[in-house]
C-alpha cells in the first residue's frame, strides 16, 4: 500500500509504502482521518494503528495495541485524531472504534485511555475537533461531547438537550473557517458554534415544594383545621418548620425551575446541624431524614440545570422541640438528683461507719474494765487463797491450780478480743507488730531462734476485723504449738501478699505433728479452731509435717 504526496497542481511530489501491509483487504477505507504538525509530520488514523510520517526523511513511526503497557492504544481500528490544542508539539489525541479515546504523549510515548468510566457519553469516537477555547468537541454513538484537555471534565449532550439523534457517523465531521463545527448523524445533521455553548446564562430558580412528616402529605388545607397547623401558608413561602419530638421524620420535595430540559437536572441538599457536607442525590428530587433529635436545623437544596448552571441554594429553619423528659431543665434536676442521692448515701454510710466505731470502742472499753477486772480479781484471789493455806489437800491444790491458770489463760484471750474490737488497731502495721512482739516474746523465753519476715504494704492492704482477729489468732495457735511442743530450735514466720491474697507461713524444724490414718492431730482444739477460723474467714489453711522434719502451717486470705 502507497501514499502519495502531491503538489498544488495536483502532479505526485512522493511516493511512500505503508511499513505495515493491509491485513484485512475486505476493508473499503483504511486511513480514517489524518492532521499535520508544524514541522510537517503527518498522523494518519487507520485502520490498524496509528501512524507517523516524516516527509522529509520518508521514516515511519507505528503505535498499535497489544504493545507495552501503558505504550499502548486501547484498540487498533481508529476514527479520528486531532493534536492538543494547548500542547500540540507533546500531545495527540485519538479516538478508537469502541476503545474509547486515547492521548499520546509524544515526548515519552505514554497513551493513556478515556472511557465511559470518565464521563464520556460512548467508547466511539467518530470526530475530534478543537474549538477556540481549547476544549474538544467529540461526536460518538450516543451523543456529542464537549471535553477539557486539561481538566479532563466533561459536559455531554443527547436528544434531551435538543439534538434530532445520538448515533452520528464516520467520515462525516468538519470545521469551518470561522469555527463553526459540521456533523453527520443517522438521518440528521447539525452545525453549531461552540461559542453559544459558552455564554453565561442565569441559573434557574430551586423551590421546596412538598412537605411530608410520618409519610402523611402536609398541606396548608389539610392543617388549617387544626389549633396548631405545621404550616399557615404554601411549603415554598415557609420560612421556618416548627415540630414536636415525635415529628422527627421529614420527606422534602423540590424542584428547579428550568423546564428546558427537566431530565438533565440534578440535585443536591444538606442539613446543616447533622451534616455539613451537601449530598450528591443524582436526579431525584426528595430527600428523607428520620429519626432526628431535638434541636434546630437548616435545610439546604440547590439544583443544577442542563448547562451545568447550579442554582442558588434555597433553604428553611426546622426546629424539632425536645419532649419534657428530654428538656435541659429536667435533665439538671436529675443531675442534681443523682448528686443529693449519692451524697446522701455516702453521708449514711459514713454515720454508719463512725456509729460502728464507736461501738466498738465501747466494747472494747467495758470488756477491759468490767471483765478484764474481775478475771484480774479472780486470778489474784485465787493466787492468795493459794497462798493462805499451806498444807492443802493435792486435790484442793490442783482445783485452785487450774482456776489460775484458766483465770489467765481467759485474761489473755480477753485481751486478744480486745485488741481485735478496737478501731485503733485495724490497721495492717498494727496488726505485724502485735504479731512480731508476740512471737518474739515466746520465743526467746524457750529459747528458740526467731525469723520474722514481712512483705506486706501496709498503705494498701486493708482487712476486716473478722479477718484480723482469725489470722491473728491461726499465727498465735501456730506459733504456740511450734514453741511449745515441737522441740524446735527454729521458728519462722513470712507474710506476703500475692495477688489478691494474704498468705501467712510459719514454719519450724521441730518433731512434727504425729500422722495416724493419713490424718494430722494436734493436740487439743487447736487444730480444728484453726480450720474454723479459716473457715469463717473465707480463706485457706494448708498443714504439712514429717515426723523429725518440722511443720509448716500456712494461711491464704483472700482480700
Amino acid at each position: 500500500m502507497k501514499i502519495y504526496l502531491l503538489n498544488h497542481d495536483g502532479s505526485t511530489s512522493k511516493e511512500f509504502i505503508f511499513p505495515i501491509l493491509q491485513k484485512s483487504p475486505s476493508e473499503q477505507r483504511i486511513i480514517s482521518d489524518w492532521t499535520t504538525e508544524t514541522d510537517r509530520t503527518i498522523w494518519l488514523a487507520t485502520t490498524m494503528g496509528l501512524f507517523a510520517l516524516n516527509p522529509d526523511t520518508g521514516k515511519w513511526k507505528v503505535y498499535n495495541e497489544g504493545g507495552a503497557k501503558g505504550k499502548s492504544l486501547s484498540l487498533n481500528k481508529l476514527l479520528s485524531v486531532c493534536l492538543d490544542p494547548n500542547q500540540p508539539q507533546r500531545y495527540i489525541w485519538i479516538g478508537t472504534e469502541g476503545g474509547g479515546l486515547n492521548r499520546l504523549d509524544k515526548t515519552t510515548g505514554i497513551i493513556t485511555v478515556f472511557t465511559i468510566e470518565n464521563g464520556l457519553p460512548n467508547n466511539v469516537i467518530y470526530s475530534i475537533q478543537s474549538d477556540s477555547r481549547k476544549n474538544l468537541w467529540l461526536s460518538t454513538n450516543n451523543g456529542l461531547c464537549l471535553f477539557n484537555p486539561i481538566t479532563l471534565k466533561t459536559r455531554n449532550f443527547d436528544k434531551s438537550h435538543g439534538l434530532d439523534g445520538n448515533e452520528f457517523n464516520r467520515y462525516m465531521f468538519s470545521k469551518s473557517n470561522n469555527g463553526e463545527i459540521y456533523l453527520g448523524g443517522v438521518g440528521f445533521n447539525v452545525s453549531f458554534n461552540p461559542e453559544d455553548f459558552y455564554k453565561q446564562a442565569s441559573p434557574a430558580k430551586i423551590v421546596i415544594n412538598g412537605l411530608k412528616i410520618l409519610n402523611k402529605e402536609i398541606t396548608v388545607g389539610t392543617e388549617a383545621v387544626q389549633k396548631n397547623p405545621i404550616i399557615t401558608k404554601a411549603i415554598e413561602y415557609t420560612p421556618k418548620l416548627t415540630l414536636s419530638h415525635n415529628q422527627s421524620m421529614l420527606n422534602f420535595s423540590f424542584a428547579l425551575l428550568d423546564l428546558k430540559n427537566p431530565a438533565s437536572n440534578y440535585y443536591r441538599y444538606k442539613l446543616i446541624g447533622l451534616y455539613n457536607e451537601w449530598v450528591n442525590n443524582g436526579k431525584k428530587n426528595e430527600a428523607t431524614f428520620t429519626n432526628i433529635a431535638p434541636g434546630t436545623y437548616t435545610f439546604m437544596v440547590s439544583g443544577q440545570n442542563g448547562d451545568g448552571l447550579w442554582s442558588q441554594p434555597t433553604q428553611m429553619e426546622i426546629e424539632i422541640k425536645p419532649a419534657w423528659w428530654q428538656t435541659w431543665w429536667l435533665k439538671i434536676m436529675v443531675i442534681l438528683a443523682t448528686i443529693q442521692l449519692i451524697y446522701t448515701f455516702f453521708r449514711y454510710r459514713i454515720s454508719k461507719a463512725v456509729e460502728l466505731e464507736r461501738l466498738r470502742n465501747r466494747i472494747a472499753q467495758d470488756l477491759h474494765d468490767e471483765i478484764g477486772s474481775t478475771l484480774s480479781s479472780v486470778s489474784i484471789y485465787s493466787s492468795a487463797l493459794s497462798k493462805s493455806f499451806e498444807n492443802l489437800p493435792k486435790k484442793q491444790a490442783e482445783i485452785i491450780e487450774k482456776i489460775s491458770d484458766n483465770t489467765i489463760n481467759m485474761m489473755e484471750t480477753m485481751s486478744d478480743i480486745v485488741w481485735s474490737v478496737n478501731p485503733a488497731n485495724d490497721s495492717i502495721e498494727n496488726l505485724v507488730n502485735r504479731m512480731r512482739a508476740y512471737a518474739s516474746s515466746l520465743t526467746e523465753s524457750a529459747n528458740i531462734k526467731l525469723e520474722f519476715e514481712s512483705n506486706l504494704s501496709n498503705n494498701k492492704i486493708e482487712i476486716s476485723m473478722l479477718q484480723r482477729k482469725n489470722l491473728y489468732l491461726i499465727f498465735k495457735e501456730a506459733v504456740n504449738n511450734a514453741a511449745k511442743h515441737s522441740h524446735a530450735t527454729n521458728i519462722g514466720i513470712k507474710l506476703n501478699q500475692i495477688g489478691h491474697q494474704l498468705q501467712l507461713i510459719v514454719q519450724d524444724n521441730g518433731k512434727g505433728i504425729n500422722n495416724e490414718n493419713n490424718n494430722l492431730k494436734m493436740g487439743g482444739n487447736g487444730l480444728t479452731n484453726m480450720h474454723s477460723r479459716a473457715k469463717e474467714s473465707a480463706g485457706i489453711i494448708i498443714i504439712q509435717s514429717e515426723p523429725n522434719n518440722g511443720t509448716t502451717v500456712q494461711f491464704n486470705l483472700n482480700l
